[in-house]
C-alpha cells in the first residue's frame, strides 16, 4: 500500500545510516499551501521502521516538499542526528543525508516561476523555504537576481541586469551561487556602489576577502555582553546615552542637518582609533541632496588618514531596491572586518531604504495573496450551504493577528518588525571563538518618536516641525475609523490651545518617516538619541526620550567615574520639580540641582562642527559636577588646559579615565582661575 502511494505521488527513496533508535522514523508531507499531512509516502517501508537507518524522501513536484516531525532523529532543515548522539558514526551519517538534502533542494528549485514582476523586484513561487538569502537565481531570460526575502509562501529576489523579467518565468537556483563583496585594503578610502565588487563566492567564503552580501544575524552563543565604548564625539551622547561597540542605535530627528552632523561626526571620531568605518548614502536623493552632499565633503577630506572610511553612495534618485543593497554592502564590508577580530562601524544616513523596501514587497505580496483569495473564495462558493459565509480572513489583514514577542499584533506589523530586525540585529559583539570583532551600527531615522511630542529635559528652547493633525492621525494604519476619529479631535483641541504660544517652527524634514515605523525602529534596536535644534540652530539632545539599553558597560570609564548616569537623572529630576512645582517658593536644593541642570544641559548644545574628543569632555564635566564651576567658566578652564597642561587630555584619551592626580591637577588650574 505504501508503495502504491508512493509510486502515485511521484516520489522515490534513499536511505543514510544513522545511529540505532528504538522509535521508528516518521516523515510527513506537506503542500507548499496546505496542511500537513501525516501520511507514510515512502516506498521503501523498511528503511523507514528499520531502527538502523532514516529515510530521505526525494520529491519530483515541487508543490510537496518533506519535513520530518519532533519525534524523528532529524529537525526541520535536515537530519541532524549529530546534536542527539554527538558520536563519530552520527556525524558521518549525518553528512551523507545532509547531502541528500541538498539534493532535494536542487532539485525543486528548479520548478520555481515568476509570480509578478515590480520596480526592479520579482515574486518567486514554491523557491525551497530553507534556500539561503543572498543565493543567485538565474531568469529563463538572461537575466540574474539575488534572493532578499521570504514571506510565506513566496521569496523575493532583485533583478541585477537591465534584462525584461517576465511573469511566468522559470528560474533557476544554484545553491552553491551566492552574492558576496570583496573586501580588501583597496575597500578602505573610496567611494563605491551597492554593485561594485560583486562576486560569486561558495558557501563558506574566506572572510579576509569575502564576505556575504546578505547574512543572517549572529546566532546568541556567538555574541559577547558589550563592555566597550565607541566614541561618537557628541558630548550628550557620550555622557548620558552612551554607544557600546557592538550596539545598534538609532538617531533619529525631524531636522536633516542634525541627525547627519551626529553621524558624520561619529566617524571623524574614529580617525586615530582601530574602528573601521563604513559610510552609506541610503537617502531617496542619494549624495544629491545639501546635506548629504556637505556629508561626504567632510568625508573625503580626511580620506587620507591610515583607517579612512569606506563610503557607498547610490545614484541620485536610486530606487528602494539600490539603497537597500547599499545598506547590505556596507554592512557586509563591515562584517569582513568583524569576523576577522577588528571593530566596524557602519553609520546608515537614512534608515528609510529599509521602509521603502518593505513597502515594495508588501504591495507585492498583498496584491498576489487577495487574487489567491478571491480566486480561491469563488471556488469555496459553490461548496457553501445556502445562507452560510466564508469565515476565511484574507491574508495579511488588520484583523489577523499573531503571538509577536508574546503581544497579540497584526500580522503585517509582525512581518515588518521581522524585516528590519533581521538587518539591524547584524550589529554585534562577537565572544572569543569568533575573535572578539565588533559590528555597530548607527541607523539616522528621519521622523519623530511619540514620545518626544512633548517638550522635556533639554527641548526648553527647541523648535518643532510643523505637522497638521490630519498628517499625524494618517500615519496610523493600523487604528480604526472610529479610533482616529477620537484621535484627530484630540489634536485638532490641542493644536486649538496651544496656538498663539509656541515659537514659530523651524522648517522639518519632508521626508520624515510615519511614527509608528520610528516606534518599530526604536524597539528593535539597542537604542536612540532623539535629536532636535535649538532656536540658536544648536543641536540638542532630548534626555528625556534618549536611551541607550546597554546602559553603562557602554559608556568610557571616565563617564562611569564621573557618574554620568546619575546625573542624567538628577537633571530629568530638577526639570520635573520646575515644570510640577505646586509652590513658587524652592528649597536650596531644589535651586542648586536647578542651577546645575542649566549648566550641564548648557554645555549639551552644540554646533557639531566637529567631534569633540573624550579628554575635553571629561574636562568640562568635571568642571560643571566635581568642581562646581559655572557653565561660563568651562570654556576658559579648556583653553587653559589646551595650552599649557595638553598632557592632561593626552592621558585622558591614552587611558580612556580619569584618576586622582589628573582631578588634583585639574582642582589647581581651575582655583588659579
Amino acid at each position: 500500500m505504501a508503495a502504491q502511494m508512493a509510486t502515485s505521488a511521484g516520489l522515490t527513496c534513499t536511505a543514510a545510516k544513522a545511529p540505532s533508535s528504538n522509535r521508528a522514523t516518521r516523515l510527513t508531507a506537506r503542500s507548499a499551501y496546505g496542511p500537513r499531512s501525516s501520511k507514510l509516502v515512502c516506498g521503501k517501508t523498511s528503511a523507514c521502521t528499520t531502527s538502523k537507518e532514516v529515510c530521505v524522501c526525494h520529491l519530483n513536484k515541487s508543490s510537496v516538499w518533506m519535513r520530518r516531525t519532533p519525534r524523528s532523529l532529524g529537525i526541520a532543515s535536515g537530519i541532524d542526528a549529530a546534536r542527539t548522539t554527538r558520536s563519530a558514526t552520527a556525524r558521518a551519517g549525518v553528512a551523507e543525508v545532509e547531502g541528500k538534502e541538498e539534493e532535494i533542494k536542487d532539485e525543486m528549485n528548479k520548478n520555481v516561476t515568476v509570480a509578478e514582476v515590480a520596480d526592479q523586484v520579482a515574486m518567486l513561487t514554491e523557491l525551497h523555504p530553507d534556500t539561503k538569502l543572498g543565493t543567485y537565481v538565474h531568469f529563463s531570460g538572461g537575466a540574474r537576481g539575488i534572493l532578499l526575502w521570504r514571506r510565506e509562501p513566496l521569496t523575493f529576489c532583485v533583478i541585477l541586469e537591465e534584462a525584461k523579467v517576465e511573469k511566468g518565468e522559470k528560474v533557476t537556483c544554484d545553491l552553491n551561487e551566492r552574492a558576496g563583496l570583496l573586501v580588501n585594503e583597496t575597500s578602505w578610502g573610496s567611494v563605491v556602489g551597492p554593485f561594485v565588487g560583486l562576486s560569486v563566492c561558495d558557501k563558506k567564503p574566506d572572510a579576509k576577502e569575502v564576505v556575504h552580501l546578505i547574512n543572517d544575524p549572529p546566532d546568541v552563543p556567538s555574541r559577547f555582553p558589550i563592555d566597550s565604548n565607541m566614541h561618537t564625539g557628541f558630548t550628550a551622547a557620550d555622557a548620558f546615552t552612551p554607544v557600546g561597540r557592538g550596539q545598534s542605535m538609532m538617531i533619529e530627528s525631524e531636522f536633516a542637518e542634525a541627525r547627519t552632523k551626529l553621524g558624520i561626526n561619529a566617524v571623524l571620531a574614529q580617525k586615530d582609533t582601530d574602528v573601521r568605518c563604513v559610510y552609506a548614502f541610503t537617502g531617496r536623493d542619494g549624495t544629491q541632496s545639501s546635506t548629504s552632499s556637505q556629508a561626504l565633503l567632510r568625508l573625503r577630506a580626511d580620506q587620507n588618514v591610515a583607517n579612512a572610511p569606506c563610503i557607498v553612495a547610490t545614484k541620485e534618485k536610486a530606487s528602494a531596491v539600490e539603497r537597500y543593497l547599499a545598506a547590505c554592502a556596507a554592512c557586509s564590508i563591515a562584517e569582513g572586518v568583524r569576523d576577522t577580530g577588528g571593530s566596524s562601524l557602519v553609520v546608515l544616513d537614512d534608515l528609510s531604504c529599509l521602509a521603502d523596501m518593505w513597502e515594495v514587497m508588501s504591495s507585492m505580496w498583498h496584491g498576489f495573496m487577495d487574487n489567491e483569495w478571491k480566486q480561491q473564495s469563488i471556488e469555496m462558493a459553490a461548496e457553501l450551504e445556502e445562507g452560510e459565509e466564508e469565515q476565511r480572513p484574507m491574508p495579511g489583514s488588520a484583523e489577523e493577528m499573531v503571538d509577536f514577542g508574546g503581544t497579540l499584533v497584526p500580522v503585517e506589523v509582525a512581518e515588518r518588525r521581522s524585516f528590519f530586525s533581521a538587518f539591524l540585529q547584524r550589529a554585534a559583539r562577537m565572544n572569543g571563538g569568533c575573535d572578539n570583532g565588533s559590528l555597530t551600527i548607527l541607523g539616522i531615522v528621519g521622523g519623530r518618536p511619540a514620545d518626544s511630542m512633548h517638550g522635556g529635559s533639554g527641548a526648553e528652547s527647541v523648535s518643532y516641525g510643523k505637522s497638521s493633525p490630519e498628517a499625524i492621525v494618517a500615519q496610523y494604519t493600523t487604528l480604526s475609523e472610529e479610533q482616529k476619529e477620537k484621535m484627530l479631535a484630540a489634536l485638532r483641541a490641542k493644536a486649538a490651545a496651544a496656538e498663539g504660544e509656541a515659537a514659530p517652527a523651524r522648517a522639518a524634514d519632508v521626508a520624515a518617516l510615519p511614527t509608528p515605523i520610528v516606534e518599530e525602529f526604536n524597539s528593535i534596536s539597542d537604542g536612540h538619541i532623539n535629536l532636535q535644534m535649538s532656536s540658536e540652530g544648536k543641536v540638542v539632545m532630548n534626555l528625556r526620550s534618549s536611551v541607550s539599553r546597554v546602559g553603562n558597560p557602554a559608556a568610557a570609564a571616565a563617564m562611569r567615574r564621573l557618574r554620568t548616569a546619575e546625573v542624567r537623572l538628577q537633571v530629568m529630576q530638577a526639570d520635573d520639580e520646575t515644570e510640577y512645582s505646586a509652590s513658587a517658593e524652592t528649597s536650596d536644593l531644589t535651586r542648586k540641582l536647578a542651577d546645575q541642570a542649566k549648566s550641564v544641559k548648557a554645555l549639551l548644545e552644540t554646533d557639531c562642527a566637529a567631534p569633540v574628543l573624550l579628554g575635553e569632555q571629561a574636562v568640562a564635566l568635571y568642571a560643571l559636577l566635581k568642581a562646581k564651576c559655572a557653565f561660563e567658566q568651562v570654556e576658559p578652564l579648556l583653553a587653559e588646559v589646551r595650552a599649557k597642561h595638553p598632557t592632561i587630555l593626552e592621558e585622558v584619551e591614552t587611558s580612556g579615565n580619569l584618576n586622582y592626580e589628573l582631578e588634583a591637577q585639574l582642582d589647581e588650574i581651575i582655583k588659579a582661575l
